[in-house]
């Protein structure tokens, strides 16, 4: 018996030793559910050899022993639950992060092309795609540099949220185009997203203008989107052309001023 003691000893010495070789979150834990058995165990062992004489508490050390294993293994076991609880909140937290890293544009926050055009294409009933397009962009980049016209992507972004419903689908489609899109039934006025544009805060009290270019039709399919977009694009071209700043529709190709 003594020998098996001796051997219990052994092999939990062991498994203490591999714990800390990989370093292991759960060694003191370990090293207390096992504390109490180690130590009931070296005193029967001392027992057994005349070293400690005979009483109460080393016969019913075994009894002791997995009582207080008992509880700390509950403990143990409780904690491991717990921590795996946090590791799958912390998985799930770098899931959604890197689904939004993977749907959104980096320097504006927006939904990128991808994104929107799945969120898009499928909406049930007729919708209204807005196309807005930054006046002389590339003279703005001229002008104070590519940092700053960064800062202007993103000024206009910021603009485009404030001037929209919340529930709008927004996205940086190219390099200074964005799409906006809703349902017809919503009364989107691209003349007050102008006016919001130009009174937007820009980079060295710059001043910077907006041309959209809208329609409304449905967007099942992708063939639908491919419709949408060439005719907001053609309304988008026809603003442009008429002096910029301004907004025209596929439909009607009437100023919206």
């Amino acid at each position: 018996m003594s020998i098996a003691y001796l051997g219990f000893i052994g092999v939990v010495a062991i498994i203490l030793w591999r714990a800390w070789r990989v370093r292991s979150n759960y060694l003191w834990l370990f090293a207390l559910a096992w504390g109490a058995p180690i130590v009931m165990s070296g005193l029967r062992i001392a027992s057994s050899f005349g070293m400690v004489e005979p009483s109460l508490l080393v016969d019913n050390s075994t009894v002791i022993a997995m009582a207080i294993e008992a509880l700390l293994s509950s403990t143990a076991i409780a904690y491991r639950i717990l921590l795996l609880s946090r590791e799958r909140d912390a998985a799930r937290e770098q899931e959604i992060a890197a689904r939004l890293l993977a749907d959104t544009d980096p320097l504006t926050g927006l939904l990128n092309r991808r994104a929107f055009l799945a969120r898009a294409i499928g909406r049930p009933g007729e919708q209204t795609l807005l196309i807005a397009d930054i006046d002389h962009f590339k003279r703005v980049n001229e002008t104070i540099g590519h940092d700053g016209g960064d800062e202007v992507l993103r000024a206009f972004a910021r603009a485009l949220r404030s001037a929209l419903p919340t529930d709008t689908l927004i996205a940086r489609i190219g390099g200074e185009e964005f799409a906006i899109l809703v349902d017809a039934s919503t009364s989107v006025s691209p003349c007050a997203i102008r006016d919001r544009v130009r009174g937007q805060s820009m980079p060295y009290d710059i001043t910077v203008t907006a041309s959209i270019g809208t329609c409304t039709g449905p967007l099942l399919h992708d063939a639908d989107w491919k419709t949408l977009y060439r005719d907001a694009d053609r309304a988008l071209f026809e603003a442009k052309a008429a002096g910029r700043d301004r907004s025209r529709s596929a439909v009607s190709l009437v100023s919206a001023a």
